[in-house]
This record gives C-alpha cells, sequence and structure tokens, in this order.
C-alpha cells in the first residue's frame, strides 16, 4: 500500500513536477470534494480538444461536474459544459463555475496540449507525457465502436479515455490513443494497424506496453495480445464487445468470445477484462465469464476479471466516477504489482501482498 500512495500524487494531494499541468493534481479553489477531484484530476484529463470543465458546490459540500470534450472551438466547450452543469445542479441550488478550458485553469496562463505522434498513435492530449526515457511505460488506449445511427455511423475520436487510465498516468505510464476512422473502424484492419504500431512505441524507447480499451477497443487489445504476446506486458480490456446490442446469434457470439481467448498464450502478457451484468453488448455474462474463468486456469501468465456485483452494471459503467473510486486502484495494482491481484472479483481487490 505504501508503494501505490508513492505512486499517487494526486491521492496525497502532492503537485506533479511538470510546471505547465500543475493544476490537474490541485484541488479546484474552494473544494473539499473527493468527488469533484476524482472528476478534475482522473475524468477531465483523458479530454480531447477542445474541452471544458464545469463544477457546482451547494454550501453543505455537494458538488456536480461536468466536462466537454472534442468541440469545434473553447467557446463552445465552455457553452456545453456549462450547459450540462447547469442542468445537474439545478437540484443544488447552487451556480456553476467554468474552470478550465483545454487543461488551462481560468485565470491562468494556457498549455500547449500535448501532440507526439507514433504510427497511428497519438499523445493523449492532456495526459502527462513523461516521454520513453522517464515513463515506466505506455498505455495505448482504444475507444470503443459508436453505433450506426440512421446509416451515420457517429465518430468516436474524440471520446474521453477513462478515469482510472489517468491512475496509470500519475503513476509513471505515457498514455496514447488508437483513434479509428468510423469509416474503416472494422476487426481485422484495426487490429492490424495495432499491431504494427507496437513495434513503433518499443523503437521509440517504450520497454512495457500496455492495450487498454473500451467495447470494440477491448476486443482489438485481446486480439493483438493473442498474435504479439512478446511485445505486450498487459491487456485490461472493458466490457469487451464485437456484436453489437440487439441480442442476435447469442451462440455465436459466445463462439467468438471462446475463439478470442483461446487464442490468448498461456506465458503471455497479463490479461485483465471487466465485465458487466447488465451490458446489452453482452447477453450471457456468466457464461462469458465460466469461458474466461476455463481458459486463464491454464494459464501460468497473471489473469484477472473484474465483475462488479454493485454499482453501474451497464456497457459503459466504467466510465463513471463510481468505478474510477471502487476499482481504479485494483487496475493499476494489475499492472504494477510483481503480485498482482489475480481470479474472479465481484465485492473488490484483495490487499496487496
Amino acid at each position: 500500500m505504501l508503494l501505490l500512495l508513492c505512486l499517487l500524487p494526486w491521492f496525497a494531494g502532492a503537485q506533479t513536477p511538470e510546471a505547465a499541468y500543475r493544476a490537474f493534481t490541485e484541488r479546484p479553489e474552494g473544494s473539499r470534494s473527493e468527488t469533484l477531484r476524482i472528476g478534475w484530476s482522473l475524468h477531465y484529463r483523458g479530454a480531447m480538444p477542445h474541452s471544458a470543465f464545469a463544477f457546482a458546490q451547494a454550501a453543505d459540500g455537494r458538488v456536480v461536474w461536468n466536462f466537454s470534450g472534442a468541440q469545434a472551438s473553447p467557446d463552445a466547450a465552455r457553452d456545453v459544459a456549462m450547459a450540462a452543469c447547469g442542468r445537474a445542479a439545478q437540484a443544488l441550488g447552487a451556480p456553476c463555475r467554468l474552470f478550465a478550458i483545454d487543461g488551462a485553469v481560468t485565470g491562468r496562463a494556457a498549455i500547449t496540449p500535448a501532440s507526439n505522434r507514433i504510427g497511428p498513435l497519438r499523445a493523449s492530449p492532456l495526459h502527462f507525457l513523461h516521454g520513453p526515457g522517464s515513463a515506466r511505460g505506455v498505455v495505448v488506449w482504444s475507444h470503443g465502436r459508436a453505433a450506426a445511427i440512421g446509416g451515420t455511423r457517429p465518430d468516436s475520436r474524440g471520446s474521453a479515455t477513462q478515469g482510472w487510465v489517468s491512475l496509470l498516468n500519475d503513476a509513471g505510464w505515457d498514455v496514447f490513443r488508437f483513434d479509428r476512422d468510423p469509416h474503416d473502424d472494422e476487426v481485422e484492419p484495426a487490429t492490424a494497424q495495432l499491431l504494427a504500431a507496437l513495434p513503433l512505441l518499443r523503437q521509440a524507447g517504450y520497454q512495457r506496453i500496455v492495450l487498454a480499451g473500451q467495447s470494440r477497443g477491448g476486443w482489438h487489445s485481446l486480439l493483438a495480445a493473442g498474435r504479439a504476446p512478446g511485445l505486450i506486458h498487459a491487456v485490461i480490456a472493458v466490457a469487451p464487445a464485437m456484436h453489437g446490442s440487439d441480442g442476435r446469434n447469442q451462440n455465436g457470439a459466445l463462439d467468438d468470445w471462446r475463439r478470442l481467448i483461446s487464442a490468448l498464450p498461456v506465458d503471455g502478457p497479463r490479461l485483465g477484462a471487466v465485465l458487466f451484468r447488465n451490458d446489452d453488448f453482452d447477453p450471457l455474462p456468466s457464461a462469458r465469464i465460466e469461458r474466461w474463468e476455463a481458459r486463464m486456469q491454464q494459464r501460468q501468465a497473471p489473469s484477472m476479471i473484474l465483475s462488479p456485483a454493485n454499482g453501474p452494471a451497464d456497457h459503459g459503467a466504467a466510465a463513471q466516477r463510481g468505478f474510477t473510486q471502487a476499482w481504479g486502484l485494483c487496475l493499476l495494482r494489475f499492472v504494477h504489482d510483481p503480485a498482482p491481484p489475480t481470479g474472479t472479483l465481484r465485492e473488490g481487490c484483495p490487499a496487496a501482498r
């Protein structure tokens, strides 16, 4: 536990040495809310420009916060964030306050979002960029694939990384995004692009690579782990999905899941999955878990599955503050610890050994 506290400057209230990003580890002035600190220092950091963060706090300490990302301009980001905050703050009877635009706290100097690229990957703009010479490794975040609406497929390249990813960033990991054009985001081409990026990360100087992703991004990550295990330190696949949410072809979906995990090596990278009990994209969660457990029993490398018995449980539950608060440190430990948590976890993470 002492190691974890040393790795998490946000948890201890310390400031990061990167002056340009110092505001990320400071509490918004006048606030003592852990809820707000998690929203500001973990969730908002995963936003894409143009972005804005707003919050409201009642006299009794209750807080709401919202942020917007991937807007057309800073003004648009401000308007969207303030409107969302205003709707949430009606029950508090407290005014919303704009706290930051594109990572820069109101009234302070602007910052320059990271823009580094390595092959098809781009640095997450508002995460700390330690650089390959200083970072413990690199996390490659793969977003999900939004469902088509009226024949048009929404663009997920502006979606934020999930809040728990910022815990790894605080612990010394750089964060790069694997963003895909929605018109080209098919399983095999996307996985091929991801695999092609792994040697480039090694050439850039990153010795440890973590693949993490939501939904289709989690599926890509597991596929890549089965095909290039020697280049990957760990995988965290959150609600991995490929078959849509209409519940059709359940047997086919389970067969594809079995084939996916059967291809994972017995002695390869650490493998973690997050499966939710009310996931519309997972028609039979218990069957998926059973197949995962059977395969992981054959492995020598650390394996873990989170299937929370309480709290948010839909397809996007891992993007919520409650998941970050309940399970973020567990995912960090799975990547970091010499003896990480393993097995099927439903009620919480076991104590560090």
